[in-house]
């Protein structure tokens, strides 16, 4: 028997190991469902942002928008700037 024969897809081990969810993916699944979003990992996601961008070392997203998408040369004048750290 060649060594590729013996080789089984994911998919194979998780039905011969009885397939299905395990009870933490179910949870999740229900969590996600409640929240009325597509993964468990999006819920509170607008929070969780708005709170990462409160930090003082994390660039706001006005700043990275007009850097990365301005549609003037004097958008990224921040940059510039003599006290800019880079963020």
């Amino acid at each position: 028997m060649a060594y590729l024969d013996t080789v089984q897809t994911a998919g194979e081990v998780i039905a011969a190991a009885g397939g299905g969810s395990t009870e933490l993916e179910d949870e999740a699944k229900a969590a996600a469902d409640a929240a009325n979003v597509r993964h468990f990992s999006y819920i509170n996601y607008a929070a969780q942002m708005t709170n990462y961008e409160s930090r003082d070392d994390v660039e706001s997203l006005a700043h990275r928008r007009a850097r990365d998408v301005g549609d003037q040369f004097s958008d990224t004048n921040f940059v510039r700037a003599e006290g800019y750290d880079g963020n």
